[in-house]
């Protein structure tokens, strides 16, 4: 590993579809870009913004291939191991159903059916589509598979849902022009925010035609004064760092699980439960990755710009260390973006200027309470963090005109704390809050199609708390997740 200095960089590293278990990404997808670019301090947004293909191939040693929906719309069939089309469990349309609709299907189907859903599949099954459609529609997919053990003509096709396009990434403008000066963004690796949430089939298009087009009038701003010397990479003689081979196979490991973590906990279907436990353990998996020998002497030497070189037999063992380095940060990453987002959401809804409010935040959780008053202060609200065990809850509380109930929370919450016209945002638990009694009424068996629902279903109670009472999950629904899945809606 050695140093150069440059005049502007250009971060083309592509997407990170490699933190879930399964992805079309090529191997080398690991999020560096990204990972690199947060931790030099860059903006970065969406990160919870990940596109699904409901069919890649799921054939042991292959990569997850795409079998195009096109299969599905001349007349494929989706069974599960025992035949039956199960997608219209889902839907009525069964397998012409939305994309996602269909993702979630499978996904959802899996789930119940078996033992190790992170690496189970289903089947498409081609035989409905008469052959000579099949040949002349389908000929790369009819190689492709052939290439793998399956003939598409005597048998069905594995497939399972797989990470396919990452919207979020390094926030970049029109020119991609990161927020670091000289530091430019394209592709995959680059938020540029042309796709919004779930792009449109080949609009990726766009990242490498236009805005690759773009960067050939790229500006090189003036060098700024070094404030550093380069090594002198000529006479330096490197630093060896040994990866030993208990702490590579403890690498290996790690990256093992965490792309099956991600998968149950950041993939198709989310949970408020899942995903704070996912946040838990990426975390701890972090302090130990760091804790490493191997890790603290790479990281000491990346600090002082010494040339290092890692005295390993195996060729590939430095990059296995710093593909998890990156796959780690960009999991914490994509976990707290989906957790957080339906706070934001939430009053985006209901239209709430943030801009002076006050807001009072209950409880000063590190996964919870600290990253909502951070998400509060960007909105220029003034943000206060309660200590659930203040005695002072009351008076603080009183006159926020929004008050947040971390976690596990809600119950401190009484009628005496909220003003008329504030707005109560319950986090995490799927109740509403009775501030009369300071209970919750469980509501985990109503469905509701919209926040607006939940506040017209709510009945007004003394002490002032009315319509704009309402519950939510962190996955940004008001429903069960589980039973969202099932009924396929949209958000």
């Amino acid at each position: 590993m050695i140093w150069l200095r440059a005049g502007a960089v250009v971060l083309a590293t592509g997407g990170g579809g490699q933190v879930y278990a399964q992805t079309t990404n090529p191997a080398l997808s690991t999020g560096d870009g990204v990972a690199m670019a947060w931790r030099a301090g860059a903006q970065l947004r969406d990160l919870e913004f990940v596109q699904f293909h409901p069919t890649a191939l799921t054939q042991p040693g292959a990569p997850r291939f795409l079998i195009s929906e096109a299969v599905r719309g001349e007349g494929a069939h989706l069974i599960d191991a025992e035949g039956r089309r199960f997608a219209f469990d889902y839907h009525p349309a069964g397998e012409l159903a939305p994309r996602d609709v269909v993702s979630r299907a499978i996904f959802d189907h899996l789930q119940k059916t078996s033992s190790d859903p992170a690496s189970a599949h289903v089947w498409l099954d081609l035989r409905p589509i008469p052959a000579e459609t099949i040949r002349r529609r389908f000929p790369n997919i009819i190689q492709v598979c052939q290439q793998w053990g399956v003939d598409v003509f005597q048998a069905p096709i594995p497939v399972a849902p797989a990470a396919h396009y990452w919207m979020g990434g390094i926030t970049a403008d029109s020119l991609s022009r990161t927020t670091i000066p000289a530091l430019y963004a394209v592709g995959e690796t680059a938020s540029t925010g042309v796709h919004g949430a779930n792009r449109l089939a080949s609009n990726s298009l766009l990242e490498c035609l236009v805005f690759g087009a773009q960067l050939a009038a790229l500006e090189v701003p003036p060098p700024e004064a070094e404030t550093a010397p380069m090594p002198n990479l000529d006479n330096s003689t490197p630093t060896e760092i040994n990866l030993s081979a208990l702490d590579l196979a403890q690498i290996i490991e790690w990256r093992h699980r965490l792309a099956r973590l991600i998968w149950r906990s950041a993939g198709i279907c989310r949970e408020q439960a899942g995903m704070e436990q996912a946040i838990t353990q990426v975390e701890t998996w972090r302090a130990e990755f760091a804790a490493l020998s191997v890790s603290q002497a790479l990281l000491a030497g990346m600090h002082s710009n010494s040339t290092l070189a890692l005295s390993n037999s195996e060729p590939k063992a430095l990059r296995q260390w710093g593909e998890l380095r990156n796959l780690l940060d960009i999991a914490m990453l994509m976990l707290k973006s989906a957790a957080f987002r339906g706070v934001m959401r939430l009053l985006q809804e209901y239209r709430i200027d943030l801009k002076g409010k006050k807001a009072v935040v209950i409880g000063r959780s590190i996964l919870v309470g600290k990253p909502l008053a951070l998400m509060l202060l960007a909105e220029d609200a003034t943000v206060t963090i309660a200590h659930s065990r203040s005695q002072d809850l009351t008076a603080i509380a009183r006159d926020a005109d929004i008050l947040v109930a971390a976690v596990g929370r809600t119950n401190l919450i009484t009628a005496e704390m909220v003003k008329p016209d504030a707005v109560v945002v319950d986090v995490g638990i799927n109740r509403v809050v009775n501030p009369e009694t300071g209970k919750g009424r469980l509501v985990g068996d109503v469905e509701f199609e919209s926040v607006r629902d939940v506040a017209a279903w709510i009945t007004p109670v003394p002490g002032g708390i009315g319509p704009m009472t309402v519950t939510m999950l962190l996955d940004n629904t008001v429903w069960s997740y589980r039973q969202w899945c099932v009924a396929g809606r949209e958000k």
